[in-house]
């Protein structure tokens, strides 16, 4: 699949064809090129970091070859030739089937310092810009929208941040979707780097989360960060990066136990089945619908369920509630706000809102009561 290698490649080359030394080539130092002076230690410990095969579940295998390319990104070339590396290592790519895939790098610089500048000049916006751009811009291949943005990500060392872009092409009457996720962790002289992609849906969140943990903790994270000398933790969970999995209850601090039963995210067709009277999404918007089933175990009785108190948020970073226009109309089968529910019933039924297309894939639910806590939930298995 020439567009599904174009995304590996072109991942690959975002962070290996720019300037670390991990990704192999000359010893001679090129132009805008890190210089590397190995020593035995660094490079050991370079090894160890990257992913292994044994991180990964049963099903996946490695290639040694997967990920090469001549492909360039020329929107971008930060210069690291001020910079030394003194260890490096790549590993090789994971696959399982021909996606999702996987592959990671790792550096060690001179100082710490050089570290922090590799990772200024690297794990930037305009990195997952310039890839969306290049990817639009190939030939042999027929590119529909792309676009990209940061992932939630609980900080890591030093500092760590992660990007992604989507991508629809265009082949026949089919139009698949092709998603490249990049993480980026720096702690004291080590820089690791980690590209995970899939096709038609992005890659598991639980998987990368788990993966990046691994990393991370073969760089010393689970002890003491030395920028904050504080111990590292992971955010809590129900926390917008850490929501609560697909499909689990969840107690909320009103009473109301709540699980997502089903998720639809063109709802448009259900809800001009509903009312012919309903409008369609403007352009750029669509109806997204989930199916809530609700049990209240609250003290208080009788209870009313309130589906305002329940948004969803995206790569955009602007909130999305059941009243904001474009509205759903009527809606298929609503969660009954009218009805009272006792101590141990059970309601179920639909909620909608209207969400600008570019957060569709990076869309999460959250509680939002009135002066109380935040709950995030995960909207994908």
């Amino acid at each position: 699949m020439r567009w599904l290698s174009l995304v590996a490649s072109l991942g690959v080359a975002a962070v290996c064809g720019l300037a670390l030394s991990a990704c192999g080539g000359s010893t001679e130092q090129e132009a805008g090129v890190a210089k590397r002076v190995f020593r035995k230690e660094d490079q050991t410990r370079a090894r160890r970091i990257v992913l292994r095969l044994a991180d990964f579940p049963s099903g996946w295998r490695a290639e040694h070859d997967g990920g090469k390319s001549s492909d360039k990104l020329d929107c971008l070339s930060p210069d690291f030739s001020d910079l030394t590396t003194t260890g490096g290592a790549t590993s090789p790519w994971f696959f399982k089937g021909e996606a999702p895939f996987a592959t990671s790098f790792s550096s060690f610089f001179e100082t710490s310092d050089q570290a922090r500048a590799a990772y200024d000049r690297l794990a930037t916006e305009d990195l997952a810009n310039c890839l969306a751009e290049s990817i639009a811009k190939s030939e042999g291949t027929k590119v529909g929208d792309v676009s990209w943005g940061k992932l939630a990500l609980p900080r890591l060392g030093d500092r760590s941040s992660a990007y992604q872009v989507a991508v629809r092409f265009e082949i026949g009457e089919l139009t698949p979707s092709a998603y490249v996720d990049w993480v980026f962790i720096q702690r004291q002289r080590a820089l690791a780097v980690m590209v995970f992609g899939d096709i038609l849906t992005p890659f598991d969140e639980d998987l990368r989360e788990d993966l990046v943990a691994k990393v991370a903790a073969r760089m010393g994270l689970n002890s003491v960060s030395p920028a904050t000398g504080t111990t590292v933790r992971k955010p809590p969970l129900g926390s917008r990066a850490h929501p609560y999995p697909f499909g689990r209850s969840v107690k909320l601090p009103n009473g109301w136990v709540v699980r997502i039963v089903k998720v639809t995210p063109n709802a448009w067709p259900e809800i001009r089945a509903a009312n012919r009277f309903n409008d369609p999404p403007p352009d750029g918007w669509q109806f997204f619908m989930i199916t809530l089933r609700a049990t209240y175990r609250g003290p208080e009785e009788p209870a009313r369920f309130d589906e305002s108190e329940f948004k969803l948020v995206g790569r955009s970073n602007v909130a999305y509630a059941t009243w904001h226009e474009p509205s759903c109309g009527v809606n298929p089968s609503p969660i009954a706000a009218r009805d009272e529910v006792f101590h141990g019933g059970t309601i179920t039924g639909n909620i909608c809102w209207g969400v600008r297309k570019q957060d569709l894939n990076s869309l999460l639910m959250y509680h939002d009561e009135f002066l109380g806590e935040k709950t995030f939930f995960r909207l994908r298995r």
